[in-house]
């Protein structure tokens, strides 16, 4: 691995989870002083949400990696961009760490902390990689070749690229189905008052004109375009064929 990396998509939601906790102070002052049902505190805490989401995508989109076999580079920074490197026999420790929402795509958080670094802080975060990358680390760092690394690094024929992704994702079809036969399963199961209030709702929205109604199928076929990607990237990320 000697060219740029970028980390598993679920480290958005990572990043997303750091900055809530960084902001729960003031998120818990707003809920004690106003209450839940206030209007003002609703959407300061969907502002918080928003603005921790795009800071998480910046920090996502910005971020890579390098796993070379003399060192690791980490690159950050959006305006001023900033480079950590590490050599290998710097290392003192190699953490990992795994969120709950990590375990089913079998992916890991490494901490790498060095001789001479802060303790309150790891010199180097890699904060959603898989679970191969620490093996490859240890190698490299205990200079013990990988099993046949350079036998499978000249038969990977194909990598799917982010991009490529995207496209499938903003043209996959499959997500419709899914969505036609869960609203199908779930008519059994809502009460007959949701159902008699999803139409009355539906005829509100007839009545209020064409440009309301286009507006409402514009922010469904978004939504709808957003869980396509999401369950892509998450099936289809750094996919290879050998």
């Amino acid at each position: 691995m000697s060219s740029r990396q970028k980390f598993h998509p679920i480290a958005i939601a990572s990043y997303w989870l750091q900055t809530i906790k960084q902001w729960g102070f003031y998120i818990l002052l707003l809920v004690l002083n106003n209450g839940l049902r206030e209007s003002f505190t609703l959407l300061a805490l969907a502002a918080i949400a928003l603005l921790a989401l795009v800071q998480a995508l910046i920090k996502y989109f910005t971020r890579t990696y390098v796993i070379s076999p003399e060192k690791i580079i980490i690159y950050h920074g959006f305006f001023r961009k900033k480079e950590t490197d590490i050599p290998y026999e710097r290392i003192q420790t190699i953490k990992q760490r795994q969120w709950f929402f990590y375990k089913p795509f079998n992916i890991i958080q490494i901490l790498i902390e060095t001789a001479g670094g802060s303790k309150k802080e790891a010199e180097g975060d890699l904060p959603a990689v898989a679970m191969a990358t620490l093996q490859l680390l240890e190698s490299y760092r205990h200079r013990a070749p990988l099993e046949n690394e350079t036998e499978q690094a000249a038969t990977h024929t194909y990598h799917v690229t982010d991009e490529q992704i995207i496209l499938f994702g903003l043209t996959d079809l499959s997500i419709l189905a899914s969505l036609t036969a869960l609203m199908a399963f779930g008519t059994e199961l809502i009460p007959d008052s949701w159902y008699t209030n999803a139409v009355t709702s539906a005829e509100d929205v007839f009545r209020r004109g064409w440009v309301f109604m286009v507006g409402i199928v514009f922010i469904v076929l978004l939504l709808i375009m957003l869980i396509s990607l999401a369950k892509n990237f998450f099936q289809f990320y750094n996919f290879k064929v050998s």
